[in-house]
């Protein structure tokens, strides 16, 4: 397939992709909102995370989507103690103690082996492992994600052009650009580690400009609604490939 070269730049010109938190307990640190008021933990104390990759089902995940996990009783909750631990919380870390989680690989490296990795919420999260077709999602909740997702942390330019970034990786240009870059493994399991991701080649920000924002809001709404993009929107892209020649 030929690329538009001139009109492609690596993913990192907008930010970076990093793997998502890695607990290395994650039936200790996951939790349910039940558990939580079982165990009396404040709410300083936990932080909503998405835990699984099959809990998004969407590729737009909003603050209801997130309320509906909780109310379901999904383990949509991070345990993340910053600071000093309520008696409460002392007493689920002894619990957990009790059952070796200390002891486990990455834990033991800790100190304290309950204190995780510092996130913030990833506007796109991108699946790690595939089969047919890759995972993005737009995430517009305060979620953040475990290592079943990569998160994107954009820069001051990748910032404008969030909206704009997930509808390419959406779209069949992006996904066979992008593809250029995944790892392939046995039984059709594909692959992207997030350098992977950021050495990808995606829009140039000039390029991207020329896509009037009010478009790009009525593409995100008509994905929100249909759950595919519009050919509108798949022929806008696929510009940037084979008999591209600019916008």
């Amino acid at each position: 397939q030929v690329l538009n070269i001139g009109h492609l730049v690596p993913l990192s010109a907008y930010g970076l992709f990093t793997r998502g938190i890695a607990t290395g307990a994650n039936d200790f640190f996951a939790l349910t909102a039940e558990q939580i008021a079982s165990l009396a933990l404040t709410a300083s104390e936990v932080v909503p995370c998405i835990t699984k990759s099959a809990q998004i089902t969407s590729p737009i995940f909003e603050e209801n989507d997130l309320k509906s996990l909780v109310s379901g009783g999904v383990p949509v909750f991070l345990l993340n103690i910053n600071g000093i631990a309520s008696n409460e919380a002392r007493n689920y870390i002894a619990h957990g103690e009790e059952l070796g989680f200390h002891r486990r690989y990455l834990t033991k490296c800790r100190k304290p082996w309950y204190k995780l990795e510092k996130r913030s919420p990833s506007p796109l999260l991108f699946g790690v492992f595939s089969r047919d077709g890759f995972k993005v999602i737009r995430n517009y909740t305060t979620a953040l994600n475990l290592t079943c997702y990569h998160g994107f942390s954009p820069n001051i330019f990748g910032a404008r052009y969030i909206d704009h970034l997930f509808l390419y990786f959406l779209s069949f240009a992006g996904r066979c650009i992008l593809s250029q870059n995944m790892r392939k493994y046995g039984d059709s399991l594909d692959k992207f580690e997030p350098n992977d991701l950021n050495a990808a080649l995606c829009p140039s920000m000039e390029w991207l400009e020329q896509l009037p924002r009010a478009e790009i809001d009525d593409e995100i709404a008509h994905l929100n609604q249909s759950g595919k993009l519009s050919e509108r929107a798949e022929s806008m892209f696929a510009k940037l490939t084979d008999n591209a020649h600019g916008m």
